[in-house]
């Protein structure tokens, strides 16, 4: 029968201490002319009960005039009522039923058990201050349904019968969940009272990292956004998810709870989090945690932790770790560790430690660097892995040196020197004025310095520099390597010498036995001589700085 209420509510109230039934307390109360309904709740109040019961089944406005004295509320609610209802208690309440009605949902048909809507609406209220609690989180977990209560505190819920939900929850930030026991099939109004709960006995409820994103903000609905912040304890998964944008999927205003195995989102999507594959026209929002593969036109942004495969044209960020592999045309973020790979079109940044391998066309970046970086400028605070780009600045215990030396080629040479003690990055510019035709030539190399003492050392370097002449006329290549003994003389100074095996490469323009520059004679070793291509032995002489 539609419009029959079969309602138990079960909420977080505290519960009548004594064992005595609730319709068998003794009230005494004398009212004039006051409406029905407000009849009804001062019986209550002196009862210390609340009833629950469907409006349209109450003449709730009708004036009553009643004098009770010492009288039980059974027998005050059938001198009120009538013989036409039925009461059933539950916990501290008392649902107010038409007679007969109790057990309509197994005095159906058969075919009245065939899936239709029904419609649940009622008022949030303060257990303490009685007033309408506004965006308060009415939901039910199977369905993934769910309504926010307006200014007033009212709500309205469709639910469908073929779910088994017993009960509904009502979720509110500072408030304790409160959960509504309902008897699928019938059209129902709830008055629902929930209590303000200590704030030091609530586990916080944070907006999530990902969330504070002006790029999310933008796409979530106002109703998502309070929702996750109401049910900031509540989290369900379901195997599939398919939406056209975060606020217009499968999952409605819930998604946001809802972790998928597979996630399809022709534009956009926003889920709890991901245990599959996810895969998204232009973006993929996951609160929490995504393991396995999630792919995306533009970007991926993830609350949680990365673990698997993250693959985006523009942008991954994680604002938690990564352990696996993020590939992005644009760039890479992991705001906490990273351990696996990171190859980006532009910069990879890891705000903590990175383990593994950064691979940019442009920057890298990590706070504290344990595996190796490659791009044109690699930074970390601290490093004990690899940096090889043309710029290296390790902050904290990086190496950072100017040299000066000489050589019978290039003349005078200036280097800076970066990177940690495993691996440094040198740049070098040199100038060279005893040809007849001058030379310029810069150049790029790695080094590595082996210690014997705190005076006595060794560094070891390989360079590659391009020289030309001052009218910028091409003058080929010169490729080193030079095993160079060091002598610290003072705390930031440094003396070198040793050998270098050289060898001169003549640009392509001129003919085959022609050399551009002046090649070593005697006392120099020449290893082989002709064609475009020259090798020698000489010796570097220098002085380091810092």
């Amino acid at each position: 029968m539609r419009g029959i209420i079969h309602i138990l509510l079960l909420v977080t109230l505290p519960l009548a201490t004594s064992s005595q039934h609730l319709l068998d307390r003794i009230i005494t109360i004398r009212v004039r002319r006051l409406p029905l309904a407000q009849v009804l709740d001062s019986i209550a109040h002196r009862a210390d009960v609340e009833f629950s019961y469907n409006s349209r089944i109450l003449p709730g406005d009708s004036p009553v005039t009643c004098s009770f004295v010492r009288v039980t509320v059974q027998k005050a609610l059938d001198s009120l009522l009538g013989k036409h209802y039925t009461y059933i208690e539950q916990g501290r309440y008392v649902i107010i039923l038409p007679y007969g009605t109790a057990n309509a949902a197994e005095d159906k048909p058969p075919d009245a058990q065939a899936e239709r809507i029904y419609t649940v609406t009622g008022v949030v209220l303060d257990s303490t201050t009685r007033r309408g609690i506004a965006n308060a989180s009415v939901y039910a977990k199977a369905q993934l349904q769910s309504a926010l209560t307006d200014s007033q505190g009212y709500f309205k819920l469709r639910l469908k019968t073929r779910f088994d939900d017993q009960a509904l929850t009502v979720s509110k930030e500072w408030y304790g969940d409160t959960d509504v026991v309902v008897h699928p099939g019938y059209d129902q109004s709830l008055t629902i009272l929930i209590a303000s709960v200590n704030p030091s006995l609530l586990a916080p409820a944070t907006v999530n990292g990902v969330e504070r994103s002006k790029f999310v903000r933008f796409f979530l609905s106002y109703r998502q956004r309070m929702q996750s912040l109401n049910l900031a304890h509540f989290f369900t998964s379901r195997q599939t998810q398919v939406s056209l944008l975060p606020w217009l999927g499968t999952h409605g205003s819930m998604s946001g709870q809802v972790t998928n195995v597979l996630s399809l989102n022709i534009i956009g999507g926003y889920g709890a989090g991901l245990n599959g594959v996810e895969m998204g026209g232009v973006f993929n929002i996951d609160k929490k945690n995504v393991r396995a593969v999630q792919l995306a036109g533009v970007m991926n942004l993830t609350g949680g932790e990365v673990h698997g495969v993250e693959a985006a044209g523009l942008l991954n960020r994680a604002v938690g770790s990564v352990k696996g592999v993020q590939l992005a045309g644009g760039g890479n973020m992991a705001m906490k560790n990273m351990s696996g790979v990171q190859v980006a079109g532009d910069f990879n940044l890891c705000r903590d430690t990175a383990r593994g391998l950064q691979l940019s066309a442009f920057e890298n970046r990590a706070r504290v660097l344990k595996g190796v970086q490659i791009g044109l400028f690699n930074f970390a605070d601290t490093s004990t892995g690899y940096s090889l780009g043309l710029v290296s600045i390790i902050k904290h215990g990086g190496v950072h040196r100017l040299t000066l030396s000489t050589s019978r080629v290039t003349g005078l040479t200036i280097e800076y020197i970066q990177g940690n003690q495993k691996l440094n990055s040198i740049f070098m510019i040199g100038y060279n004025p005893l040809p007849d035709e001058h030379n310029f030539s810069y150049g790029f190399g790695l080094g590595k310095a082996l210690p014997f003492s705190p005076h006595w050392g060794m560094y070891g370097e390989i360079t590659a520099q391009h020289l030309f002449t001052t009218d910028w006329k091409d003058f080929g290549s010169i490729y080193r390597a030079r095993p160079l003994f060091t002598w610290r003389i003072a705390r930031k100074i440094s003396l070198f010498a040793g050998p270098s095996f050289t060898i001169y490469v003549a640009p392509s323009t001129l003919p085959a036995s022609t050399n551009q520059v002046e090649l070593p004679g005697a006392p120099y070793i020449t290893a082989f001589r002709g064609g475009r291509t020259s090798a020698w032995i000489d010796g570097d002489v220098g002085i380091s700085f810092f």
